[in-house]
């Protein structure tokens, strides 16, 4: 009976080893499938949230990835809301499509334009002035994991209204996301006054309903009588 119950004890650590070395070996190979995890940092500010329809609005956009070979292979922000827009550039700034008033002007962290300044400056006129020593691994080779974008956004053509902002990277098999702070584009009914006036004035001018016109017209009519009275004098 001993020896049975000593028989039995081994097998049953034998069973639970090779339970443990199998399942250790199941777990190897998922993460080796898997591959490493990917950290990222996705990040979009704005430096004035709500602006008048005309303003300029200057997002600061980073993008912190853990590795240094991940090919992004373009960016795109969009804005949702009165009207949607899609701004999709490549990672050295240069714009592909839909970028409604909108151009990358630079991606020194020293700039003007940068969301810690609110004033009402314009930001650098060096259009699609990225960095490629600081972003490089872009294209999947560089020294550095981490791209920066200023992009000022003219709203002159904008709808007002409020708008939802976001930010998209994309890279193999998959499409990092981030939402951005909402903006608010007040419109300007200063334009819509102005118009409005100078459709008066103009009609009035052109009907001769202005009062430049109705004087015109009397001191014509006046002329007219002086003239058929020298004309037929009265006789005594």
């Amino acid at each position: 009976m001993k020896q049975t119950y000593t028989i039995k004890k081994a097998a049953k650590k034998i069973h639970e080893r090779i339970f443990v070395i199998v399942a250790s070996i199941v777990i190897l190979l998922i993460i080796l499938i898997a591959g490493p995890a990917q950290a990222y940092n996705l990040d979009l500010k704005v430096n004035r949230p709500v602006v008048i329809q005309g303003d300029k609005i200057v997002f600061k956009v980073s993008v912190d990835l853990d590795s240094k070979t991940v090919p992004v292979s373009k960016l795109v922000l969009q804005l949702n809301g009165p009207e949607n827009v899609t701004c999709e550039f490549n990672v050295n700034g240069s714009i592909i499509s839909g970028c409604k008033g909108i151009r990358i002007v630079s991606n020194d962290r020293n700039d003007p334009s940068t969301p810690t300044n609110t004033s009402n400056e314009s930001a650098s006129d060096n259009q699609s002035e990225i960095d490629m020593s600081e972003s490089e691994f872009g294209y999947g080779y560089g020294t550095h994991k981490k791209l920066i974008y200023n992009i000022q956004m003219d709203t002159e053509n904008y709808s007002g209204g409020v708008y939802d902002t976001k930010l998209l990277v994309f890279i193999p098999s998959q499409t990092l996301s981030t939402n951005g702070q909402k903006i608010t584009v007040i419109k300007d009914i200063t334009k819509d006054v102005g118009k409005n006036i100078g459709k008066g004035i103009g009609k009035g001018i052109g009907t001769g309903d202005g009062s430049c016109g109705s004087n015109n017209n009397t001191k014509s009519d006046d002329n007219k009588n002086k003239t058929a009275d020298k004309g037929n004098p009265v006789k005594k």
